[in-house]
């Protein structure tokens, strides 16, 4: 009879519904995180939560068996043997119900050092992509740069003999184009040294 009061006084309250509800949360508010590129990655983290949520609800729906067997097995006045056994089972299933949330745990642990790794790999990436950028700015001036010089080399070699300037006198500009295949360095000194303003 001590048995039976000590078992009546016993109360199946080693899981919290409290406890499923914050893993919900928890695998909730990640599963709203989840973003490609790597969006496999962390479904297949979530999928391993979902199996452990199941688990755990079996884990709940067996212990409830036990519970309504037990206290059958009291109304009945079964033997004090067959109870110990449901008892031992019982707690077997409370270890394998705690190891399972343990490894939820974990997974919801490993979860949020992935989302860590993703978060600092996209600002590495980013600051890659500036850094790209910025270095192909710069070979676009130099060709830009270097295009100019070719044009001039190509007027030259196209022209040799084309003497092609610009004179800035104190009213407007002047264009200047001499071949000099044409004139002889004399002239083409006079000429010059005409558009100098010798006023001053």
């Amino acid at each position: 009879m001590k048995i039976a009061k000590d078992f009546a006084s016993f109360k199946f309250k080693t899981v919290q519904v409290s406890t499923e509800d914050q893993l919900r949360l928890h695998i909730r508010s990640y599963r709203e995180k989840i973003r490609s590129p790597f969006k496999w990655e962390r479904r297949k983290k979530l999928q391993h939560l979902a199996l452990a949520m199941a688990a755990v609800n079996e884990r709940i729906g067996d212990m409830e068996k036990v519970r309504r067997e037990l206290l059958k097995l009291m109304t009945e006045g079964k033997a004090v043997e067959m109870l110990k056994h449901n008892l031992s089972q019982q707690e077997r299933m409370i270890d394998k119900l705690l190891n399972t949330q343990k490894t939820t745990k974990q997974l919801i642990k490993d979860l949020m050092i992935t989302e860590e790794k993703v978060a600092q790999r996209l600002s590495d990436r980013e600051e890659e992509l500036k850094a790209s950028i910025q270095k192909l700015q710069k070979i676009e001036q130099e060709l830009l740069q270097t295009n100019e010089k070719d044009e001039k080399l190509r007027i030259n070699i196209k022209y040799p003999f084309m003497l092609a300037s610009a004179h800035y006198g104190p009213d407007i500009a002047q264009s200047i184009n001499l071949d000099s295949s044409q004139h002889s360095p004399c002239f083409i000194s006079d000429y010059l040294w005409n558009l100098v303003n010798t006023s001053w």
